[in-house]
């Protein structure tokens, strides 16, 4: 088993798309879990490369966090700068703040450009295809959608979020 982080840095350069996308509808459907619990709805709080496994099988777990982060829950920590959305330099955590963090995993995938060594919040600046010029469009627009600043302009769930990589994977096929 070795992280994401790992599979990145051996590789040496932006992972194939294809895969990608199907490691983040994967990640979608963990994510979908965590938020939909019917006892205790969760948010995973610090989704990044390194805490990413991928299994000998080839799919992916997420390494337990330190505590759960419950919605019903106050006080939250900031995360990992980079990948930690706006909103939770404010203590606030939503399952969109996941959303935010998986736009930065697959940023961070397709592209190389660490987003831990970037100031926050600035990846409008430097677009997924100007960094990797074969991504697709309709990829760079799943993961900057992903990555608004507002949550409201973020996907509503990872269940969408999913849908669109779907979609955008089928395209890849075509």
């Amino acid at each position: 088993m070795q992280t994401l982080e790992t599979v990145l840095d051996e590789y040496g350069g932006p992972l194939d798309e294809g895969q990608v996308l199907r490691w983040g509808i994967e990640l979608c459907a963990i994510l979908q879990d965590w938020h939909s619990r019917e006892t205790r709805p969760q948010v995973y709080g610090d989704l990044k490369l390194a805490n990413i496994l991928l299994d000998a099988d080839g799919s992916l777990k997420l390494v337990s966090p330190v505590r759960p982060r419950y919605l019903q829950s106050g006080k939250m920590w900031v995360g990992t700068e980079g990948y930690a959305p706006p909103e939770q330099y404010k203590d606030l955590i939503f399952p969109a703040s996941d959303i935010y963090a998986l736009g930065a995993t697959l940023y961070h995938l397709l592209t190389t450009n660490d987003p831990r060594l970037e100031v926050p919040f600035s990846f409008h600046e430097r677009l997924p295809r100007r960094l990797n010029p074969a991504l697709s469009a309709q990829t760079e627009a799943i993961i900057m959608k992903a990555l608004a600043f507002s949550i409201e302009n973020r996907y509503p769930s990872a269940q969408a979020m999913q849908t669109e990589l779907i979609k955008a994977l089928l395209n890849l096929s075509f």
